[in-house]
């Protein structure tokens, strides 16, 4: 756990409980390596990845994620001719999480560039469980929470598109891949996001606390 920053920064009894989640993920997704083979610390790099996300809900199971496949370097999205680095199948794939091997471990080698694959990706699959893509987390956020983070959302995606935002330009790509984008930032760098967007910070601190 020693490169997992997130997990340095919680008390000897969250680190316990950090464990635990982890050690359940890995009990109840498998992970399989295509053309590479996968290593104790990949396994333990990519439920670190899943569990920071919902450490903080009381109760929580990724349902229907059966699995994680893990490529060597970036792979080829299903019927297309783009390359990804991370994916949250769909369809014949619906139920397996996409990972390339050398994404996921620079995701918590560096951890002031505010990206990491595993982070991003199961944020997807957060959001998801509400039955779609779209930026908005249904069983994380409530009706008093919606419009607000609607509004930020908006300033926010301005802001990257005339170029005056510390948020990575790919966060403009659509609300669902802007809620992935801060949350990487919000998890990997936390009192930079506060100090530079206090507001979206108390937003996604009131979405990822205690459930």
């Amino acid at each position: 756990m020693d490169k997992v920053d997130f997990y340095g920064r919680l008390t000897s009894q969250e680190k316990e409980e950090f464990e635990r989640k982890v050690h359940v993920f890995l009990l109840n997704v498998r992970i399989r390596g295509i053309q590479t083979d996968v290593s104790h610390e990949d396994k333990i790099l990519i439920a670190a990845g899943a569990v920071i996300p919902v450490f903080r809900f009381s109760s929580w199971n990724y349902a229907g994620l059966k699995e994680v496949q893990l490529y060597p370097d970036k792979f080829q999205i299903p019927e297309s001719d783009q390359m990804a680095h991370g994916l949250v199948g769909w369809g014949a794939m619906e139920g397996i999480v996409m990972l390339s091997k050398k994404a996921v471990h620079h995701g918590f080698h560096d951890n002031t560039d505010n990206k990491n694959v595993v982070i991003h990706e199961f944020i997807h699959i957060l959001d998801k469980q509400d039955g779609k893509i779209d930026g908005v987390m249904g069983n994380a956020m409530n009706d008093v929470d919606l419009m607000p983070w609607l509004h930020i959302i908006n300033i926010k995606m301005n802001e990257i598109d005339f170029g005056t935002s510390t948020i990575r330009d790919y966060g403009a790509a659509n609300r669902a891949e802007f809620l992935a984008v801060v949350s990487e930032f919000f998890f990997e760098n936390p009192e930079r996001l506060k100090s530079e967007h206090p507001g979206l910070y108390n937003a996604l601190d009131s979405f990822y606390g205690e459930k």
